[in-house]
């Protein structure tokens, strides 16, 4: 298990999706520094993982985005992704640092939790972010809504495409399938 957290609230808005978009501009919630981590948080979660389970096996690590997931890059495949990153920036970053990475297995599961956030306009943060990042794989990667949770959270799962079996290509000795059935 990994996290990333900033422990300190939101970046700057320096994009024109995030500074103009609903959450930014009409609740300011979503400004910089807001809904920063009360002192200790870190701790308190470094000691109950450690509780509940052991000493490793799961990673945290601190900082934005833009900086952690350069300086300390997830390697392994992703079954399940839960982002909680609420702008159109930060979302983009850890999809495109999964996406490019080929992070994904076919199957995953990524739960955006702010996906209905600003009045679910497709232009501003998550819903803008996963279109966009997928579009980018090229089709190697394409996704499937799978439940909603709460008013605002969605889960998809994700199709890794470019090197799944493909019934459609007409070719039974794939690698997958011989006449006999699956290997």
């Amino acid at each position: 298990m990994y996290v990333y957290d900033s422990f300190a609230g939101f970046p700057k808005s320096t994009n024109n999706v995030d500074a103009i978009s609903y959450e930014v501009v009409d609740t300011g919630y979503w400004r910089e520094s807001e809904d920063a981590s009360p002192p200790g948080t870190e701790e308190m979660l470094r000691r109950e993982f450690t509780r509940r389970f052991g000493e490793a096996g799961w990673t945290i690590v601190r900082g934005m985005f833009e900086q952690s997931l350069v300086s300390d890059p997830l390697r392994r495949e992703v079954a399940i992704a839960n982002l909680d990153c609420d702008l159109y920036a930060s979302t983009v970053q850890v999809l495109d640092h999964l996406l490019g990475n080929r992070l994904f297995p076919d199957g995953a599961v990524i739960l955006l939790d702010d996906y209905n956030c600003n009045r679910a306009n497709p232009r501003f943060g998550m819903r803008r972010a996963l279109r966009e990042c997928f579009a980018r794989t090229d089709g190697f990667y394409d996704y499937s809504e799978f439940i909603n949770y709460g008013w605002h959270g969605r889960a998809f799962f994700v199709h890794r495409l470019g090197d799944s079996p493909n019934p459609d290509a007409g070719n039974l000795d794939a690698g997958y399938l011989t006449e006999g059935g699956a290997r």
